[in-house]
């Protein structure tokens, strides 16, 4: 994906048709800077950051001995002009052949594991917004089946190289507006919403949701996995508001980690941190040494570990 790399999920089947991972970890490896260009292109760098996750990965699940292996990229692979060139670089260095999934592709692959989760077995009809780095997979889902699928080139890096002047500094008013008009365009014109008939629920996927979940299950006092997995269209607004001037209220932060996997289990994932450039860590230099630690360093959840340890 454009934001993250796909997690290796080698499974067995304790219970017919109902898969059980064994094993999953994410990379937060954002490949899709430049997808607003014209053409959209993927940087050299992003697409070594790519392989570089891909080739991890893939160390992780062949210890698990899977019967088989699949690698697919989406939207910020698809709509690149040199997506097949990406393509050939994670074929060379990595063995298995690299699918790219089409638009319709990926979101309903997206509706089908949506429906094998079991917090949604009681959901049948409801909407479906995977937002991800380079594209937005909307879903119509009508007496539990996928009735409409679509994927619209709304994802954040996207839209932020596109509107946003200034990266760096506080969100301005003139930049939120544009996002807000092309997106609400966008979606007007794609026919997926407002879903005719209307439907009850809307189901969101994707990191921008989850750390929204986690950043106010945090301030409840509650990991995510206990917080509330419905969240109210004021609170993401006043989340929004706040988080769209924080670097202006906070020069010197440069980082934060948060824990959005119930299977973070090192120390640094206890709670919300965040780095400031006056805590004088090279973070690059040393966690390049931490890798080469044989005791350390080849350890799962080494990155977590390393956060921990500095």
């Amino acid at each position: 994906g454009s934001e993250r790399k796909p997690r290796p999920l080698p499974s067995h089947a304790p219970v017919p048709g109902r898969p059980a991972a064994v094993l999953q970890r994410t990379l937060e490896t954002r490949i899709s800077a430049g997808l607003s260009g014209n053409p959209p292109r993927l940087s050299a760098a992003g697409m070594q950051a790519g392989v570089d996750a891909i080739v991890s990965l893939l160390g992780d699940a062949r210890a698990r001995g899977p019967d088989a292996t699949v690698l697919v990229a989406t939207s910020a692979v698809r709509d690149a002009v040199n997506g097949a060139d990406f393509r050939e670089q994670v074929l060379a260095t990595t063995g298995p052949p690299l699918r790219i999934l089409s638009g319709a592709e990926e979101a309903t692959f997206i509706g089908r594991g949506v429906l094998s989760e079991p917090a949604l077995a009681g959901l049948t009809e409801f909407q479906l917004f995977d937002l991800g780095g380079g594209s937005l997979e909307c879903l119509t889902f009508r007496d539990g089946h996928a009735t409409q699928a679509l994927s619209l080139p709304l994802g954040c890096v996207r839209l932020t190289e596109r509107f946003v002047r200034h990266p760096e500094a506080p969100l301005s008013h003139t930049d939120r507006s544009a996002v807000e008009a092309w997106v609400r365009q966008t979606l007007l014109a794609s026919g997926c919403v407002p879903a005719r008939p209307a439907v009850p629920q809307a189901v969101f996927a994707g990191g921008t949701m989850t750390t929204a979940r986690a950043i106010l299950g945090a301030r409840a006092g509650l990991p995510m996995e206990r917080s509330s997995p419905r969240l109210s269209v004021a609170d993401l607004a006043r989340l929004l508001d706040e988080v769209a001037g924080y670097v202006e209220r906070q020069p010197q932060f440069v980082a934060h980690t948060i824990r959005d996997n119930i299977e973070h289990t090192a120390d640094m994932m206890g709670g919300l941190w965040g780095l400031r450039k006056s805590s004088g860590l090279n973070l690059h230099a040393e966690y390049a040494a931490y890798k080469e630690d044989p005791e350390k360093g080849h350890r799962n959840g080494h990155d977590q570990n390393f956060l921990t340890d500095v």
